[in-house]
């Protein structure tokens, strides 16, 4: 094992690549035991899993868009982290070094797969942690970047069904962002985009039972102060709610204010996809 985990950052990523699933596999089948085998080595392999996502996190889109690169994202995320994941109790401490490299990834690659197989992760680990206690620490966390990071988690997380029992709870901490006149522009873009995501995945039932709650503190964050990568799941969101409207009194009453809001966005500064979208949404309207 000692050696398997000096292979996880060979400069040959298909080596590396395969030392990363050969790896989860043996995890996969200790596990199956009494776990003893990987035991001795999880201090060592969970180091080497954070320098690893750091280094995926610095590569290059070019880099990235290789077969190999492509072999090795795939193997972190997709079968060696879950792996690591359930057989590691405090397995939280790991998941704080690895959101910044993770967010930073997700964010910055072009390939579509890539982000899936990241949100994937996610979606996962949210057996292996703690949610509340995460978003608790991170959501108000006096660093900009843990606020960012966990408020893109909390958007992709709560997308899972293994995040609905902390729909609410996650919800309403980022309400407290969007409500804190101190808050950076880019955080609450952030937490903006976490409750748009929020609002279009979450159960119906409690969507409409938080709406009043929630929309005004949401609209009156729009529109999108810096963080454009979140216009097209807020726009979306008003768009899915619009089409609501007309048999929900509760959201029809809202239109006047989703028609302010999007009138005011600088249609310049927005990709022509979510320019078309706002465009549309007022002809509905």
């Amino acid at each position: 094992m000692s050696i398997s985990i000096k292979k996880m950052n060979d400069v040959d990523k298909e080596v590396a690549a395969e030392t990363c699933k050969s790896i989860a596999e043996i995890i996969t089948e200790s596990a199956k035991s009494d776990g003893e085998y990987i035991e001795p080595y999880k201090s060592r392999l969970g180091d080497a899993i954070v320098l690893l996502v750091c280094e995926i996190s610095a590569c290059s889109q070019d880099e990235l868009r290789t077969e190999y690169g492509n072999m090795i994202v795939n193997a972190v995320f997709a079968e060696l982290l879950p792996a690591f994941a359930s057989v590691s109790p405090d397995f939280a401490l790991i998941f704080q070094k690895l959101v910044e490299p993770m967010m930073k990834y997700a964010v910055s690659t072009e390939l579509a797969e890539d982000v899936a197989t990241v949100v994937g992760f996610l979606g996962n680990v949210a057996k292996s942690i703690d949610p509340d206690a995460f978003f608790l620490r991170e959501l108000a966390s006096p660093e900009t970047n843990n606020r960012r990071n966990a408020a893109f988690c909390a958007g992709e997380l709560c997308k899972w069904e293994s995040m609905s029992k902390h729909y609410l709870g996650v919800l309403h901490l980022l309400i407290q962002i969007l409500e804190d006149p101190k808050a950076d522009s880019v955080v609450r873009d952030n937490a903006a985009g976490a409750i748009a995501k929020m609002i279009t995945a979450g159960p119906s039932s409690l969507l409409l039972d938080q709406l009043d709650q929630v929309l005004p503190v949401f609209l009156k964050a729009l529109p999108l102060k810096e963080d454009r990568a979140e216009s097209m799941a807020v726009y979306k969101c008003i768009n899915d709610l619009v089409n609501l409207s007309s048999s929900h009194t509760q959201i029809r009453r809202f239109l006047p204010q989703f028609s302010m809001v999007l009138k005011q966005v600088r249609l310049n500064d927005e990709t022509e996809a979510v320019g078309a979208l706002i465009q549309q949404i007022l002809v509905n309207i």
